[in-house]
């Protein structure tokens, strides 16, 4: 795209943005702006925290719950909720570029028993479900076609190659970091994710329909999440409730109409803002003449 990088950046820009700490950016001297790239289910989500509002002068979020959230840790905030920008290829149309037939052929040439496929999003660290869950998801296998989505750190960090071998044994298919993930959520139709992950949201919606499994983290501290998530999905909180959960949500999920409504507040699908808008803003909301 003709970007260049430097390694010494100049400090004297109009705007900057990150999806960081606004510390991070104290010495650049103009208009601080966090962009979020997720919602996740807990209370202490990292995009609702103070970390990525305070020091910030804009703040861009997906939609009216983080918008709620935000507003009433800081008031003061410039606010923007902008749907769920990374899907969204041109103004007010999300368009998910859905499995090619080369990836559906991950299941055409693997599955040869035609077993109901079973996706599974694990995150990754002490706090990931792998270790948890990897006796039951490997009784799973004997009934279901398991396709693991390896969260990009389990896939090259040498302090994840324990992970690594588990994932290997307990799945048919493991789908590598950097694997397309709108490609891998339309591989199966029933889908267990980290409760604790922003595959917990994301996953649902680029499929609305799928049915979801939630999965709490083996660190107690971790599982502390908002209250709606009772209503979002079904919920395993033992290891040994997994194979049932999963055994029920595949019969029928319950859970999907009140889902697909509070996805809608997660990620507002109306956008208020497309890029080119927030863009306009962004320019026409800045003092100097010449931008950079």
């Amino acid at each position: 795209n003709g970007l260049r990088y430097k390694k010494v950046p100049d400090y004297s820009v109009d705007f900057v943005f990150t999806t960081q700490r606004g510390d991070l950016l104290k010495k650049y001297k103009g208009k601080k702006i966090h962009l979020c790239y997720g919602v996740g289910l807990t209370t202490y989500s990292f995009s609702e925290s103070r970390e990525s509002i305070d020091k910030f002068d804009l703040k861009i979020v997906h939609g009216d719950i983080s918008y709620d959230a935000v507003k009433e840790r800081k008031p003061s905030i410039e606010l923007i909720k902008a749907g769920y920008l990374r899907y969204s290829r041109w103004r007010g149309v999300p368009k998910y570029i859905y499995g090619s037939e080369e990836k559906k052929s991950i299941i055409k040439t693997n599955n040869s028993l035609n077993k109901p496929v079973l996706l599974y999003f694990p995150t990754w660290g002490k706090a990931s479900s792998i270790d948890m869950y990897a006796k039951e998801i490997q009784e799973l296998k004997k009934e279901y076609f398991i396709i693991t989505k390896a969260h990009h750190c389990t896939y090259r960090l040498e302090s994840e190659r324990k992970h690594r071998e588990i994932i290997d044994e307990i799945s048919d298919v493991v789908l590598e970091g950097n694997f397309s993930f709108e490609n891998a959520a339309q591989l199966g139709n029933i889908a267990i994710c980290d409760a604790i992950s922003g595959a917990a949201t994301e996953v649902p919606f680029l499929r609305k329909n799928i049915k979801l499994v939630l999965l709490f983290s083996p660190m107690s501290v971790k599982n502390q999440y908002k209250t709606f998530i009772n209503r979002y999905a079904c919920i395993v909180k033992e290891k040994d409730g997994l194979s049932k959960a999963v055994a029920q949500v595949y019969y029928e999920d319950s859970f999907i109409a009140e889902r697909v409504r509070l996805i809608d507040k997660l990620y507002s699908p109306d956008m208020e803002r497309a890029l080119s808008d927030i863009k306009k803003y962004i320019f026409e909301n800045t003092d100097k003449s010449k931008r950079r």
